[in-house]
């Protein structure tokens, strides 16, 4: 490196301030003139020149980064992903849809924490249960990793925003009574009573009932084949006789057991018409989701052992299925009681009374 840095006119006018500056880079030269007190100075001028040209060249800036709308990245990139790697992706489209109104116009680096717990107190003043807002910001946080594993996001804002806690020890069943005026008020709308009876009889989650497909059903060795799971481990689960019926009763009008009247393809939701059902059978706190607790119950009344309940409802874990060992806890206490009845206490003898009587008068004294 060879920077040459001279002042012109020297001998003529040693008070003039003006350095002139030459090097070269890679056969090409650079010059100009400096303004210093000193050549001490210009020097020193001279060399952050040479530095801004070296950088400029060999190590340039980093390019502003291309700002990507967060419903397109949805659009284009998640979507698409999802589709291939999610189980729930029926899901995902309807929750996406309801992200990308909410966040219209904004780019991913535009969305911060904050505007996420605007998002989650929405969600919550519109009276949506905590577990389906945790899915929601379940999902928007996937897109975000997605998106920085593409390398169009550098973070996941997600990650600073607290989830609502959930009370997952709820179990709430359904009793005979309570069926009974269900299925009542249900009327006339027999495909809502037969999702409620695969329900009620097979413990399968909402989502699987919906995914259901005729492909997945053995009339001939009685089972269902359920994919497209939770633990995305597909299981088999015996139809009884009622299930049976049930499903053999629906019309084959696509690949789809339950089928949408307005589409034609896979049924999403009957939440409406199962609230209204409920409410009008006046059943409290008591969702779609709960038939599946309600089998788990009814096995359990029945004595089926809790390994037995865990692989009816695809449980990887036991101590999931533990949380319906209470109606168990309560066959073993109304067997003892039957006890009570049977071999009612033993009357004292003559001594025993007479001890008992003192004790009871010397308590009064003492009161």
């Amino acid at each position: 490196m060879n920077i040459r840095v001279w002042k012109p006119g020297q001998e003529g006018n040693p008070c003039a301030r003006h350095y002139y500056y030459q090097f070269f880079q890679r056969k090409k030269r650079y010059r100009g003139v400096l303004e210093a007190r000193n050549a001490e100075q210009a020097k020193q001028a001279a060399q952050q020149i040479w530095d801004e040209e070296w950088n400029r060249k060999y190590d340039p800036e980093p390019p502003a980064p291309v700002q990507i709308l967060f419903a397109e990245f949805v659009k284009e990139t998640y979507l698409p992903w999802a589709k291939i790697h999610k189980a729930s992706y029926d899901d995902d489209v309807r929750i996406t849809t309801m992200l990308t109104d909410f966040f219209k116009g904004k780019t991913l680096a535009e969305i911060k924490p904050a505007m996420i717990e605007q998002f989650k107190e929405r969600r919550i003043k519109a009276d949506k249960a905590p577990a389906t807002v945790n899915r929601e910001l379940s999902v928007l946080s996937k897109i975000f990793t997605v998106a920085v594993r593409n390398e169009k996001a550098e973070t996941n804002p997600c990650q600073n925003v607290q989830r609502i806690a959930l009370d997952n020890e709820r179990v709430r069943y359904l009793t005979e009574d309570e069926e009974q005026r269900l299925f009542a008020a249900m009327g006339d709308n027999e495909q809502l009573k037969s999702i409620v009876t695969v329900g009620l009889h097979t413990g399968m989650r909402r989502g699987e009932v919906f995914n259901l497909k005729w492909f997945d059903l053995d009339f001939d060795r009685g089972v269902i084949q359920v994919r497209k799971t939770k633990t995305k481990l597909n299981r088999v689960i015996p139809m009884n006789a009622r299930v049976r019926e049930v499903l053999n009763q629906q019309r084959r009008s696509s690949e789809y057991v339950f089928t949408s009247d307005k589409t034609g393809g896979r049924l999403v939701d009957v939440k409406k018409a199962f609230n209204t059902a409920r409410i009008d059978a006046k059943i409290p706190d008591f969702q779609l989701r709960d038939l599946r607790h309600s089998c788990a119950t009814r096995l359990a009344d029945q004595g089926e052992e809790l390994v037995t309940v865990a692989e009816i409802l695809g449980h990887t874990d036991i101590r999931m299925t533990k949380r319906y060992s209470h109606a168990m806890q309560e066959r073993k206490r109304n067997a003892l009681e039957k006890l009570v009845r049977c071999y009612p206490p033993r009357q004292p003898d003559a001594k025993t009374a007479e001890n008992e009587k003192r004790q009871d008068a010397r308590s009064a004294v003492s009161a």
